[in-house]
């Protein structure tokens, strides 16, 4: 009897102790997988929401659409909306609207011009700019498999659960926009990735394949 009790108590100490290298492994896990994240935002095409005319992507050194059209007729008032945050976030600075040619008539042209801190949140060249909305985050760790060895490295599989973080701007600037495109990156979304030990951790494999 007393050979089962202790039997029991060491299965429950080695229970413990797994649950707790277990929670160990998540975190170690989840910050290998955010590490590489923040430092590889979300970069995509943003069109302003621009309903007549057209327009250069966010993230353009200039952005310009007509305000107001050869009527008198305001229109794009979705577009004026999502430059006013990105004017009042820094990202862009308002220019005086201009003068422009319409059927005969004369329309009105809002003109925006990227700042510094705007380039900061810019990716690729002149006609494929991109414009970095935010972080894929980890809520959390649904599975990781058990260490193996691959090519000489001692890898592990992770399936996690994320979920975008946009910057302030970033969101209302989507909210404006095309719902579908903010509605997808506002949902949770299962995730996987390659996880690589070192003697200094966890970290993600693809930043061992971008060295």
């Amino acid at each position: 009897m007393k050979k089962l009790v202790f039997i029991s108590l060491l299965a429950a100490v080695t229970l413990t102790a797994c649950g707790n290298d277990s929670k160990q492994n998540d975190k170690a896990i989840k910050k290998a997988i955010e590490d590489y994240n923040n430092a590889h935002p979300l970069c995509m095409a943003v069109i302003p929401a621009v309903e007549s005319g057209v327009t250069n992507v966010l993230g353009s050194d200039m952005v310009r659409f007509v305000k107001v059209d050869g009527n008198g007729k305001r229109v794009n008032s979705q577009a004026v909306k999502q430059m006013s945050v990105l004017t009042k976030a820094g990202i862009y600075k308002k220019r005086k609207d201009e003068k422009s040619p319409e059927n005969g008539k004369k329309a009105w042209v809002a003109s925006y011009e990227l700042t510094e801190k705007g380039r900061q949140f810019t990716r690729g060249e002149m006609g494929s700019r991109q414009l970095c909305v935010g972080n894929l985050s980890v809520q959390n760790i649904q599975w990781f498999s058990d260490p193996t060895a691959d090519n000489g490295l001692t890898v592990s599989r992770v399936s996690y659960q994320g979920k975008y973080r946009l910057h302030k701007w970033a969101e209302k600037t989507l909210a404006a926009g095309s719902s579908s495109v903010y509605q997808n990156l506002s949902q949770p979304s299962v995730s996987q990735a390659v996880v690589v030990k070192t003697n200094k951790g966890w970290i993600d494999l693809r930043e061992v394949k971008n060295n």
